[in-house]
């Protein structure tokens, strides 16, 4: 009896099975390719191939606003809201180091203040001294959340309420000098509630998001702001209270994660 092998018997290699982007992770790419490519400085294009490329350029710039609103709508279908209610801001960070420790990914936070740190930051140096809020930087203001209106693509804005000749001694009054007004005018939670999505939105694809489920987890909201945020920011939300009474522990974390899980199901069901 042989050892040998038969003829017809053939050694072979199994092959390993390519993986296939799914359409979200392809969309993803051609949008960072595409963001890169419009980035390049003209100055760097040889000159031989400039013009050819600045006109790439502007068909690519055209392509990705396509690309992104696509994105946009993925992420309006698959973000999962998380207004954090921490009693200081201290507790907010230890509970997103938490989540970000305990998630596979890190989730995409927001500030609910950062359209108004924003407007804030470029009227402060105007301030100086004398630490009032006076006309001229109302306009100042004005133009900063103009600005804002243009990014969003928003044909106008109504006014806000300002307050004229108020004493800001901090950032801090600065800030809420500025929310106060702007959400007192009839655009005010709503045009905050776009901006928090663009953010939101940026954030998300920046980190690569492709999953069914998306978690965007918002600090900084007042208790006037909570209810807006939670029905309206995305379509599935949940509130998560941390207090100082029960810490923040790795199994008040995770239950937190499993209430933005339930939420994603609601709002699939």
């Amino acid at each position: 009896m042989s050892n040998a092998k038969d003829d017809t018997e053939v050694e072979t290699e199994a092959k390993p099975e390519l993986y296939r982007p799914t359409p979200m992770e392809l969309l993803v790419s051609s949008i960072l390719e595409k963001r890169a490519f419009v980035s390049v400085p003209v100055e760097d294009f040889p000159p031989a191939t400039r013009s050819g490329n600045v006109a790439a350029q502007r068909q690519a710039a055209e392509e990705l606003v396509k690309l992104e609103s696509r994105y946009a709508e993925y992420l309006k279908s698959a973000a999962v809201a998380a207004i954090i209610r921490a009693e200081t801001p201290a507790l907010a960070q230890q509970f997103l180091e938490g989540a970000t420790e305990e998630s596979e990914d890190p989730p995409v936070v927001l500030d609910a203040s950062e359209m108004y740190v924003r407007i804030a930051n470029a009227v402060a140096p105007a301030v100086g001294d004398s630490r009032q809020f006076s006309a001229g930087k109302v306009g100042m203001a004005i133009d900063e959340m103009a600005a804002i209106g243009r990014e969003l693509s928003l044909t106008s804005l109504a006014a806000p309420r300002w307050q004229y000749d108020v004493m800001v001694p901090t950032f801090a009054d600065l800030v809420d000098v500025i929310r106060t007004a702007v959400r007192a005018s009839t655009d005010g939670d709503e045009l905050n509630r776009l901006y928090l999505r663009s953010r939101a939105y940026k954030r998300a694809l920046d980190l690569g998001y492709v999953s069914a489920i998306v978690p965007v987890m918002v600090t900084g909201a007042t208790p006037e702001e909570t209810p807006m945020l939670t029905d309206k920011l995305f379509t599935a939300s949940t509130v998560i209270d941390v207090t100082s009474a029960k810490g923040v522990t790795r199994e008040t974390v995770l239950s937190a994660l499993k209430a933005m899980v339930k939420a994603a199901k609601a709002r699939r069901s």
